[in-house]
């Protein structure tokens, strides 16, 4: 896919990248096709800094993105830059006779999993019983937040899986199988 990268200096221009490739590996190709060292580099999508480790999936990136190259600090005060995904409050209607509901805070971009796991942390319901569901329909665990739009104050209603995850049934052999030669 091709990237279009603007500088604070400078012309901008389109580097091809890999949807799987890292920042890094991006800061890389800029490196080596523009001159820019890595170390002046700064990537900005979308108001937000790109982290050098995270992939180009996971950044939201699309094919023909426009992204921002900061290379100066120091000298460019103009430019703004949100250094933080935008927070939410969520709330989790739990299933309980109190009707009880919990208020979370957290970051757009975790996933509903992150979720899970913070509700097992200050409740200590195991993750596997966990259901997420808005409206009747489940939520998926490998999906994030804003790939749901939620917004401050949304509800996601939490039930909780009855029963067992029953195992396999053990099985018994007595039969020997020998080699004749």
């Amino acid at each position: 896919m091709d990237l279009f990268f603007y500088p604070t200096k400078g012309s901008s221009f389109a580097i091809e990248v890999g949807y799987f490739d890292t920042i890094l590996e991006v800061k890389e190709k800029i490196q080596k096709y523009q001159g820019i060292p890595i170390p002046k580099q700064t990537l900005i999508f979308k108001g937000n800094i790109l982290a050098d480790d995270l992939n180009v999936h996971y950044s939201d990136i699309l094919d023909r993105s426009h992204i921002q190259l900061v290379t100066d600090f120091e000298r460019n005060k103009n430019v703004v830059i949100k250094s933080e995904r935008p927070k939410i409050k969520l709330l989790l209607k739990m299933p309980t006779l109190t009707k009880l509901a919990i208020m979370l805070k957290v970051d757009v971009a975790v996933s509903l999993r992150r979720v899970k796991e913070r509700i097992h942390e200050m409740k200590g319901i195991p993750m596997s019983k966990l259901i997420l569901c808005v409206n009747g329909v489940e939520l998926m665990d490998h999906y994030r937040l804003q790939d749901y739009e939620f917004s401050d104050n949304s509800e996601i209603d939490v039930s909780i899986r009855s029963g067992t995850i029953a195992s396999p049934p053990a099985t018994t052999t007595s039969s020997e199988s020998s080699v004749n030669n």
